[in-house]
Protein backbone atom coordinates (compact mmCIF):
# COMPACT_ATOMS: atom_id res chain seq x y z
CA UNK A 1 0.00 0.00 0.00
CA UNK A 2 1.14 3.39 -0.67
CA UNK A 3 1.11 6.10 1.90
CA UNK A 4 -1.99 7.77 0.22
CA UNK A 5 -3.89 4.32 1.13
CA UNK A 6 -3.70 3.28 -2.61
CA UNK A 7 -3.56 -0.48 -3.10
CA UNK A 8 -2.14 -1.42 -6.89
CA UNK A 9 -5.06 -2.89 -8.76
CA UNK A 10 -5.01 -6.51 -10.25
CA UNK A 11 -5.52 -6.77 -13.45
CA UNK A 12 -6.75 -10.00 -14.58
CA UNK A 13 -6.22 -11.64 -18.51
CA UNK A 14 -9.74 -11.18 -19.34
CA UNK A 15 -9.67 -7.34 -18.62
CA UNK A 16 -6.60 -6.79 -20.58
CA UNK A 17 -8.01 -9.04 -23.37
CA UNK A 18 -11.20 -6.43 -23.10
CA UNK A 19 -8.56 -3.14 -23.05
CA UNK A 20 -6.85 -4.90 -26.08
CA UNK A 21 -10.19 -5.53 -28.06
CA UNK A 22 -11.16 -2.23 -27.17
CA UNK A 23 -8.24 -0.48 -28.40
CA UNK A 24 -7.85 -1.94 -31.61
CA UNK A 25 -11.38 -1.64 -32.34
CA UNK A 26 -11.71 2.10 -31.49
CA UNK A 27 -8.19 2.72 -32.51
CA UNK A 28 -7.10 0.53 -34.97
CA UNK A 29 -4.50 3.00 -37.22
CA UNK A 30 -2.58 3.77 -33.22
CA UNK A 31 -2.50 -0.32 -32.57
CA UNK A 32 -0.85 -1.06 -36.18
CA UNK A 33 1.59 1.99 -35.05
CA UNK A 34 2.26 0.13 -32.03
CA UNK A 35 3.05 -2.80 -33.12
CA UNK A 36 5.32 -1.50 -35.64
CA UNK A 37 7.15 0.67 -33.23
CA UNK A 38 7.67 -2.89 -30.49
CA UNK A 39 8.92 -5.08 -33.72
CA UNK A 40 11.26 -1.75 -35.05
CA UNK A 41 12.44 -0.58 -31.51
CA UNK A 42 10.34 -1.43 -28.61
CA UNK A 43 10.52 2.15 -27.86
CA UNK A 44 6.92 3.80 -27.46
CA UNK A 45 8.17 6.76 -25.19
CA UNK A 46 7.41 9.57 -27.40
CA UNK A 47 5.21 7.65 -29.68
CA UNK A 48 1.92 9.61 -30.48
CA UNK A 49 0.11 5.92 -31.20
CA UNK A 50 1.04 5.22 -26.97
CA UNK A 51 -0.62 9.22 -26.46
CA UNK A 52 -3.16 7.77 -28.00
CA UNK A 53 -3.99 4.08 -26.73
CA UNK A 54 -3.06 5.98 -22.89
CA UNK A 55 -5.49 8.68 -23.33
CA UNK A 56 -7.98 6.19 -24.61
CA UNK A 57 -7.34 3.87 -21.66
CA UNK A 58 -7.50 6.97 -19.41
CA UNK A 59 -10.87 8.11 -20.77
CA UNK A 60 -12.99 5.01 -20.39
CA UNK A 61 -11.28 3.91 -17.08
CA UNK A 62 -10.70 7.49 -15.27
CA UNK A 63 -14.33 7.01 -13.06
CA UNK A 64 -13.54 3.23 -11.86
CA UNK A 65 -9.60 3.38 -11.54
CA UNK A 66 -6.62 5.78 -9.90
CA UNK A 67 -4.47 6.69 -13.08
CA UNK A 68 -1.65 4.30 -11.75
CA UNK A 69 -3.90 1.60 -12.41
CA UNK A 70 -4.54 2.58 -16.02
CA UNK A 71 -0.89 2.85 -16.41
CA UNK A 72 -0.26 -0.57 -14.77
CA UNK A 73 -3.02 -2.00 -17.58
CA UNK A 74 -1.44 -0.10 -20.42
CA UNK A 75 1.75 -1.92 -19.34
CA UNK A 76 0.08 -5.36 -18.86
CA UNK A 77 -1.33 -4.74 -22.25
CA UNK A 78 2.32 -3.58 -23.80
CA UNK A 79 3.26 -7.24 -22.61
CA UNK A 80 0.66 -9.09 -24.21
CA UNK A 81 1.15 -7.19 -27.55
CA UNK A 82 4.85 -7.83 -27.48
CA UNK A 83 3.91 -11.61 -26.67
CA UNK A 84 1.76 -11.69 -29.15
CA UNK A 85 4.47 -10.44 -31.90
CA UNK A 86 6.60 -12.92 -30.59
CA UNK A 87 8.90 -10.41 -28.89
CA UNK A 88 8.90 -11.78 -24.99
Amino acid sequence: MQADGWVPYEWSDEEVAEAIAYLKAKYPEAWKESEELEIATGDLREAPSANIEMGALSLAYKKSFDHRDIIFLYGEIRNARRANLGLE
